[in-house]
């Protein structure tokens, strides 16, 4: 199923999409497009908003910078701009220098998605969760492999105690 682009947007110099973090490597992540604009500022402005929402739904009571930071580095909403003429927007870097002004405000009710939003919101955990809890399972695993080794070895008879 295609879409068709408004007309009004069909010539827009700047198209802004974000993706999360966790999916950047992959190469079927999903994009979410956030509009298509004439100049880069208001690209660039689109953008910022991105980043901004994205950090204001990880806001806990009491979170600090780090781990804000830490959050979005790994779950944030990335926002890329495309177009002609190239012009550059770290996003990360932006969140890093938006980050105390936002903790110094607290924490924010969380934001509805946009409208036009393309994006199914996702039901259950990320990619990324789901990596991480399997991580810790094969760690415990292995941990236990471990410890039973440990216990084979050391015993004096070589079995079990």
């Amino acid at each position: 199923m295609t879409e068709k682009t408004p007309p009004d947007q069909a010539l827009a110099k700047y198209l802004v999409e974000s993706v999360e973090s966790n999916e950047l490597p992959e190469p079927n992540a999903t994009y979410l497009t956030e509009g298509r604009f004439d100049t880069f500022e208001e690209a660039r402005e689109r953008a910022k908003a991105v980043v901004r929402k994205s950090l204001q739904r990880m806001m806990l009571p009491g979170i600090t910078a780090e781990r804000l930071a830490r959050m979005y580095s790994t779950y944030g909403d990335v926002p890329m701009i495309h177009g002609e003429p190239k012009a550059s927007f770290q996003p990360f870097d932006y969140a890093r220098e938006i980050i105390p002004e936002l903790l110094a405000k607290g924490p924010a009710v969380p934001v509805a998605p946009k409208a036009a939003a393309k994006r199914t919101p996702s039901v259950g955990p990320t990619r990324g969760q789901l990596w991480y809890a399997a991580a810790k399972i094969v760690f415990v695993l292995a941990l236990l492999l471990a410890y039973v080794i440990v216990k084979i070895t050391v015993s004096p008879r070589g079995g079990a105690t």
